[in-house]
């Protein structure tokens, strides 16, 4: 233990050793390191051998600022590299930069670490260079990813943990180079270490933001959010990858909503040419991914299912299915779903429904506890008798949920007729969701979002036109909060 240190180190030249510690408020690497190497910045330093043998590190924070740089090479095959800096206060916090070259290779089937780690509170780790280990970690309140830095797993994962991170260019053509050798971890800080706790409101919540495209063919990239994901670019996940996405407490994952934009999203998540179950997970329930007109029409034989969309669905061809009839919906009177629909910010575009003798009308006829999000219904031409909406015809059970969904197009029927929803009973959300285009109902209850609504919560954007041909009474739903 090394305790009340002050001072600076810097090394220029070389050191070899079984283990390599330089300890200081600074400590700078501008020479080669060869061995287990600790470079550590703080009031207090605790190294710790492991049972196994490997070197761990605890730095107790510093009331002066503390900086730990490495612009040289570190080799430390077969064991591990580890930077740390922990500061008090924002004024005086932790910092550790990399622009070298760290290697921790496997040997002699020892994997190695790198740990680029400040503290969680006010610490900022900042990487550039290389990193090559089966196992990295880039730890800090605060990670900056150089857009040239570039990460070898050889096989194993890269953990990026920061308290909150916008995912910007720099950082997506890093993690997208680094998921050519390994599986990429982005994880935000639990309630532990979050000082805004799991359903924090302050600037940090712990969200993880998608705003830069990132393309990937192998390996699995994992996004551990505190509180939300929102996605605001394009996730494409070709060939054999696999992404996972975890949300906490309240969280959610959101795709950008853009109404007034031609598909009504700012962002989704790809999955080209791949159907299927085994790559997509979301809070631990894997999702089968639908593809293409006669997978979502499929759907129909699992109500209860989790399904997301992995691509725009064309549905033009649906005009002349079933005699004219068009698509038959997703659930009736009897057979309701009960499942989960994530557009991932794609749409079904032409979709036609012309049964003006049925109940419960629409892409889905009606629920029974089923969520939909993130999804799009464009041009759609729909036409039922009494319940009839664009996205669902009746939302029923005690906890259905429709979130950041859009129907545009036309809407049809007797009563009970709503551009999004028909009929939406008791305890059930709709939030930034809206409809486009005319709703036509012949009798009562017809409303541009929804035709009738028995719920306490709506939280919608309206944009409609309605028309009631002939008398009795209707309806203008979608107003109420």
């Amino acid at each position: 233990r090394f305790q009340g240190i002050g001072g600076e180190i810097q090394n220029l030249g070389h050191i070899e050793g079984n283990v390599v510690a330089l300890i200081a408020p600074t400590v700078n690497n501008e020479g080669t390191i060869k061995g287990d190497t600790a470079l550590a910045a703080g009031t207090g330093v605790l190294l710790d051998f492991d049972g196994d043998g490997l070197l761990s590190v605890q730095v107790e924070a510093s009331t002066l600022q503390t900086l730990v740089e490495n612009k040289g090479l570190i080799q430390a095959d077969g064991g591990v590299a580890i930077l740390t800096a922990r500061g008090a206060s924002e004024a005086m916090k932790g910092v550790v930069n990399n622009s070298g070259r760290i290697e921790a290779k496997t040997l002699a089937n020892k994997n190695g670490r790198i740990l680029l780690l400040a503290d969680m509170q006010h610490g900022e780790v900042n990487a550039a260079g290389e990193l090559t280990a089966h196992f990295v970690e880039t730890s800090a309140a605060k990670v900056n990813l150089d857009q040239n830095l570039k990460v070898d797993t050889q096989g194993g994962e890269w953990l990026i943990d920061p308290v909150d991170i916008v995912i910007d260019a720099a950082k997506a053509s890093a993690i997208q180079t680094a998921l050519a050798s390994g599986n990429v971890t982005v994880s935000t800080a639990d309630g532990a270490e979050n000082p805004w706790g799991k359903n924090g409101t302050g600037s940090d919540p712990g969200d993880i933001h998608i705003n830069a495209d990132i393309t990937w063919n192998s390996n699995t990239l994992t996004l551990n959010a505190n509180r939300d994901i929102n996605i605001n670019a394009v996730l494409t996940a070709d060939g054999t990858s696999r992404l996972v996405m975890n949300t906490g407490g309240s969280g959610a994952v959101k795709v950008g909503f853009a109404p007034g934009e031609a598909n009504g999203f700012a962002g989704r998540v790809d999955f080209p040419g791949r159907s299927g179950t085994g790559f997509l997970t979301i809070n631990g329930q894997d999702y089968r991914v639908i593809n293409s007109l006669a997978d979502l029409d499929d759907i129909r034989s699992n109500l209860s299912g989790h399904y997301a969309l992995g691509a725009d669905i064309d549905a033009s061809d649906t005009k002349d299915w079933n005699g004219g009839a068009g698509f038959a919906p997703l659930g009736d009177s009897s057979n309701m779903f009960h499942g989960v629909l994530d557009g991932l910010g794609h749409v079904i575009n032409g979709l036609t429904i012309n049964r003006p003798g049925t109940d419960y009308v629409g892409l889905i006829g009606r629920t029974w506890y089923g969520i939909a999000r993130n999804i799009g219904l464009v041009n759609a031409n729909i036409t039922g008798n009494k319940y009839v909406g664009g996205l669902v015809g009746t939302l029923d059970g005690n906890d259905g949920h429709i979130i950041r969904s859009f129907v545009s197009g036309s809407i049809n029927g007797v009563s009970v007729v709503g551009g999004l929803v028909g009929l939406m009973k008791t305890a059930h959300t709709i939030s930034e969701s809206y409809a486009t285009g005319t709703v036509t109902g012949q009798e009562y209850y017809v409303g541009g979002l929804v035709g009738w609504q028995g719920g306490r919560h709506a939280q919608p954007i309206l944009r409609h036109n309605v028309c009631a041909r002939q008398g009795g009474r209707r309806r203008l739903s979608g107003q109420s909060t």
